[in-house]
């Protein structure tokens, strides 16, 4: 629950420090931090593998990288209580009015946009990174040989976070969101056929869905913060995109689980590429918001002040 509540809040929080001009590319920043730690984890249970023994890991090892995680839980305590307000929030606190509040309309909108946007990355982040490594040792991989190749192409992530973040502010967070979710619909039968016991079948699989991946993760804060007015943004992402990941997210395992064991395997792929539709049919949605003050942010349907209007028209 603390982590998913914070996670919203470090979304928005990096949306609103960051430059109009540049939001994609520091929104890529907190994927690029994820994806470090999701590696980091991923060397140390190499590590601990190599050097306990898969028996010896599955007794007693795993416990040592849950007591780094502690350790560096605490840090991440004091670095948060250091942290300032962005000015967007800061300005909006100042008004002499306080800020209208979003009607139910206004909220379901908002709710759906953000919905329509996570769901698919919130599936395949799992499936594509989280699990990718113990599933393939579960269907017979060598441990590290598995941990070696989901390290290798998470590397290759983290370099490719940034490009997309850059690109997003080139060509605008519509055309990247369209093409994630074009990419969940061609790619996700091929990985999953792809991976067998070797360790290079992993590596290809997950260079292919990260790639994918990185499209909308170095995007994700940006284009939900933007999808909510400042008065909401906080409660709006962090409460609706941590009921996606447990909507979507959570229950992915488990259904994917049941449906292979049901030699229903195939549903459970049409699943997935139903939800990269959704995707697709979200970058046709929203609004193009790249470029633009988040304080201009309105309702959907109305998003947009005619400041920023005219600020967008003039970068044209």
């Amino acid at each position: 629950m603390a982590h998913g509540g914070e996670t919203g809040v470090s979304y928005t929080y990096v949306a609103e420090i960051a430059p109009s001009k540049h939001r994609g590319l520091w929104s890529s920043s907190v994927y690029v931090g994820v994806t470090l730690g999701v590696m980091a984890a991923t060397a140390v249970a190499a590590m601990l593998t190599w050097l306990l023994g898969a028996q010896a890991m599955s007794d007693y090892g795993w416990r040592i990288g849950f007591a780094i995680g502690g350790v560096l839980g605490v840090y991440a305590l004091f670095l948060r209580r250091g942290a300032q307000e962005s000015h967007v929030f800061v300005e909006q606190q100042g008004q002499a009015r306080p800020s209208r509040k979003l009607s139910r309309g206004e909220m379901l909108r908002v709710a759906r946009n953000i919905v329509m946007l996570a769901a698919a990355a919130n599936v395949t982040y799992y499936a594509w990174v989280t699990f990718g490594a113990s599933t393939a040792i579960a269907q017979g991989m060598d441990a590290t040989g598995a941990y070696v190749a989901s390290l290798i192409a998470q590397v290759l992530c983290v370099c490719w976070l940034p490009i997309c973040g850059m690109l997003s502010d080139r060509v605008g967070r519509k055309p990247m969101v369209v093409a994630w979710g074009l990419g969940v619909i061609v790619l996700t039968y091929p990985i999953s056929i792809m991976v067998t016991t070797e360790p290079y079948t992993l590596f290809l699989a997950q260079v292919l869905g990260l790639g994918a991946w990185s499209l909308i993760a170095a995007i994700f804060p940006a284009v939900l913060s933007e999808q909510v007015p400042t008065q909401a943004r906080a409660q709006g992402v962090g409460l609706v995109s941590s009921v996606s990941v447990a909507i979507f997210g959570g229950t992915a395992p488990y259904l994917h689980s049941y449906l292979d064991g049901a030699d229903l395997g195939y549903l459970y792929v049409c699943y997935v590429m139903g939800l990269g539709l959704v995707t697709v049919l979200a970058g046709f949605l929203i609004d193009e918001t790249a470029g633009i003050d988040l304080a201009h942010i309105q309702a959907p349907g109305a998003r947009l002040a005619a400041g920023s209007r005219s600020s967008l028209a003039s970068q044209d």
